[in-house]
């Protein structure tokens, strides 16, 4: 079985390497991270009060114009506005 001439080298190169590097055993680190901020907040019931905006617009679906069928004044009101019956 023949050897090539590079057989011998790799492993002094490899060698070489390892120690050039130098070996140096992983410091484990044990820093913790500081406690996050919380904030609290005391929980009673009651009652909330709600406000919530829309635009739109508000309209009568029925409206009726009263004129009178003379001319003449009003002399007194048999109904209040807004009266159904």
């Amino acid at each position: 079985m023949k050897l090539s001439k590079w057989s011998g080298v790799l492993p002094i190169a490899l060698l070489a390497a390892l120690v050039g590097c130098g070996f140096k055993e992983p410091q484990i680190v044990s820093a913790q991270a500081p406690p996050p901020t919380v904030e609290i907040t005391e929980v009673r019931p009651g009652n909330a009060d709600i406000f919530v905006e829309y635009p739109g617009q508000t309209y009568a679906r029925n409206m009726v114009d009263v004129r009178g069928r003379v001319e003449g004044y009003i002399e007194k009101w048999l109904f209040r506005p807004g009266q159904s019956d």
